[in-house]
């Protein structure tokens, strides 16, 4: 089920952004390295045995027939469900109780969405970025709409910080190309004015001088969280290294961690499927697996980097915790998470950690139950 439709997003977005004017983010400025930037390198054994984080699940949400896309957590630690097809947003208390709902419908008035990517405030409200009609819509904390205002860019994987500037993977147009794009990891004001642009990369299938159509095997994508302090951490996942922005955008500290990411198995290499004869379009499948797959900033600032060292069939995520001065302490186990491998377009992925407590989206390995659970996060030193 989710496949499915998601694939048809896909395809429609695609559609929608080619038939629209092109769109460029010039007006912002690129980021540069601090002078006093601080560069950790790290290598590919744990510094310390001492540090042990532990996930304990204390919740579970279920019910039949339904597709949880979105987690929004807020500072009482109320959870925020966006579920389809149907645009559906729920919020349950605490203690897993839900408290309030609202289906929004789909179509391009007021209060309608075509596409449906939610933030929270730090005030507890409300923003939807509907980027295939490049607007945001401005919920209160009862999901009243408070505000519609035009979006300047269309793109992916919306946050906000403290002050409501916002971020996301705004898209740009290639030449010559319908199936690539590029993205850039922009930061504009919070009415849209683009103030930095702080990552680029290209995206999608690309063409050889033979005429055949390549897509990876593992698109690269790149994952960013904002801290407390208001400081953007990102991560392509072809390369292990963390880069932290500041708010006044400088790179103040760049984290790296040497050797190399484990090579695929026989069965996920028969995974894909093989190519016909004289076919046009091809899959490129490399020998190793990328390096990241998410990361993750911890209440006392410790980040914590979940990698491709596990397998399909394990039954959890391997994540590598570095502290707050980006120093390798431990390798920890991290429960496995909805799509914590999906690299075929850039999504959110469906796990939070906020205030000391981990919130996933699982699935059944069909993809036909669903189940929305929180862990208590646990030290040991």
């Amino acid at each position: 089920m989710g496949k499915n439709l998601l694939n048809i997003f896909i395809i429609v977005f695609i559609i929608t952004f080619h038939c629209c004017q092109k769109n460029e983010i010039e007006s912002s400025i690129s980021i540069e390295d601090a002078e006093d930037i601080i560069y950790i390198e790290n290598n590919d054994k744990p510094r310390s045995s001492a540090h042990e984080l532990k996930f304990s699940q204390d919740l579970s949400l279920f019910e039949d027939e339904w597709w949880p896309l979105n987690l929004l957590i807020d500072e009482p630690g109320n959870i925020y469900v966006r579920t389809g097809p149907e645009i559906v947003l729920r919020k349950f208390s605490p203690s897993g109780n839900e408290i309030n709902r609202k289906e929004f419908p789909k179509g391009q008035g007021p209060g309608e969405f075509s596409g449906f990517d939610p933030c929270l405030s730090k005030n507890g409200n409300i923003y939807i970025a509907d980027w295939s009609q490049r607007r945001l819509t401005l919920l209160d904390t009862n999901f009243n709409i408070l505000e519609l205002s035009k979006m300047k860019q269309y793109g992916f994987i919306f946050r906000l910080d403290s002050r409501n500037n916002m971020y996301f993977l705004a898209v740009e147009l290639l030449p010559n190309t319908t199936s690539r794009q590029k993205l850039v990891f922009t930061k504009c004001s919070p009415s849209g004015e683009p103030i930095l642009r702080i990552h680029e990369y290209e995206w999608g299938q690309y063409r050889d001088n033979n005429g055949i159509y390549h897509t990876d095997a593992f698109r690269t994508q790149l994952r960013y969280k904002i801290d407390s302090k208001d400081n953007a951490y990102y991560a392509a996942t072809n390369k292990y290294e963390i880069n932290v922005i500041s708010p006044d955008g400088k790179v103040i500290k760049r984290i790296t961690k040497k050797g190399k990411s484990r090579k695929l198995t026989q069965i996920e290499i028969n995974s894909f499927e093989p190519e016909k004869p004289n076919s046009r379009f091809v899959t490129d499948i490399p020998k190793n697996m990328p390096y990241i797959a998410d990361l993750f900033i911890l209440d006392n600032d410790f980040l914590l980097v979940v990698t491709f060292e596990s397998s399909e069939n394990d039954d959890y995520l391997i994540g590598d915790l570095f502290d707050d001065a980006g120093i390798y302490k431990a390798q920890v186990k991290v429960p496995k998470y909805y799509r914590w491998n999906y690299l075929i377009q850039p999504n959110i992925k469906g796990a939070v950690l906020k205030n000391n407590s981990f919130y996933t989206i699982e699935s059944d390995e069909n993809e036909e139950f669903f189940w929305v659970k929180r862990y208590k996060v646990t030290w040991n030193y």
